[in-house]
C-alpha cells in the first residue's frame, strides 16, 4: 500500500511539474490526448543536442514531446508497433511536417514475432514478462499476445540520408540488443537506451551485454540516468547515454 501511494505521489508531482514547463503545443497534446512529455529526459536532451532524433519504442510520443518541448524544430522519426499507442502518436503529430511516424517493431532481422502485451502497453515485450517485472512495476502483467511485424531499423529508414548528428533512443523492454544488431551504428552519434541489471523479461540481455556490444562498436558510456531501485537499494534498470568515440561515414 505504501509503495502504491508513493507511485501516485510521484505521478502527481510529475504532472504539476510538467504543466509548468510545457510549450503551448505540448500542453495542447496533454489536454487532448492525455499524453505528457517524459520530463525526466529533458536535461539530457538539453545537454546532448542533435539534428535528427530516432525514437524506437515511441509509445504515445512521450519522449518525442520531450524533444519538441526543448527543440520545437527538431526532425524526428517515431517508431511504435502497437495499434493503440501508434494511433495516438499519429494524431498528436499529424500536423508536424518534421515528425515521421512508422508502425513497426525493430529487430535484428525481418520477421513476425509474438508480443506479450502488458496491461501498461509501454511495458509490452517480445520476451515473457517475469514475476520480477510485476513485483517492481505493479500493473505490468500480460493481458494478451499478438503477432507483430519486426524490421531492422536499416530497412525502415535510410540512415545515410538523415542529417547528423543522429540521436537514437531505444526503449524496447529487453529487446535492446536486437534493435542495435539491426542498425548501422556507424550512422549514429548518440544512443540513449534503457537497460536492466536484473532480469525483468525472461532471457533478456542485461546491461553488461548491451554495454559490451556498444563499446565494441566504438561507443563510450557517458552516464546513466533515471535509475530504478529495489528495496535493497540495488539498481534494477536505468537509462544509459552513449556517445560515438569518433565520426564514421555510413
Amino acid at each position: 500500500m505504501i509503495k502504491r501511494t508513493q507511485i501516485y505521489i510521484k505521478k502527481f508531482i510529475k504532472l504539476l511539474r510538467a504543466l509548468s514547463l510545457l510549450d503551448f503545443k505540448i500542453f495542447y497534446a496533454f489536454i487532448r490526448f492525455q499524453t505528457l512529455p517524459s520530463l525526466e529526459h529533458q536535461e539530457i536532451l538539453k545537454e546532448y543536442t542533435a539534428r535528427s532524433y530516432i525514437d524506437v519504442g515511441a509509445n504515445k510520443g512521450q519522449f518525442a514531446l520531450a524533444i519538441l518541448n526543448i527543440h520545437p524544430n527538431a526532425k524526428l522519426i517515431s517508431i511504435e508497433p502497437l495499434d493503440k499507442p501508434f494511433n495516438t502518436l499519429k494524431k498528436i503529430f499529424k500536423n508536424n511536417i518534421n515528425v515521421k511516424c512508422i508502425q513497426s517493431a525493430c529487430g535484428k532481422s525481418e520477421k513476425k514475432l509474438l508480443m506479450n502485451i502488458s496491461a501498461k502497453d509501454d511495458s509490452s515485450s517480445f520476451l515473457e514478462i517475469s514475476s520480477a517485472q510485476i513485483e517492481h512495476f505493479p500493473g505490468t502483467h500480460m493481458v494478451e499476445r499478438r503477432d507483430i511485424d519486426v524490421m531492422p531499423l536499416d530497412k525502415l529508414i535510410q540512415l545515410e540520408d538523415i542529417e547528423r548528428p543522429i540521436f537514437l533512443k531505444i526503449d524496447v523492454q529487453g529487446f535492446e540488443l536486437e534493435v542495435l544488431q539491426g542498425t548501422n551504428l556507424n550512422c549514429i552519434d548518440y544512443i540513449y537506451v534503457e537497460s536492466s541489471m536484473k532480469e525483468l523479461y525472461k532471457g533478456q540481455p542485461l546491461f553488461n551485454e548491451v554495454n559490451n556490444y556498444l563499446i565494441s562498436r566504438n561507443f563510450k558510456l557517458v552516464n546513466n540516468f533515471n535509475s530504478s531501485y529495489d528495496n535493497k537499494n540495488s539498481i534494477i534498470q536505468a537509462d544509459f547515454l552513449y556517445q560515438k568515440n569518433d565520426s564514421y561515414k555510413c
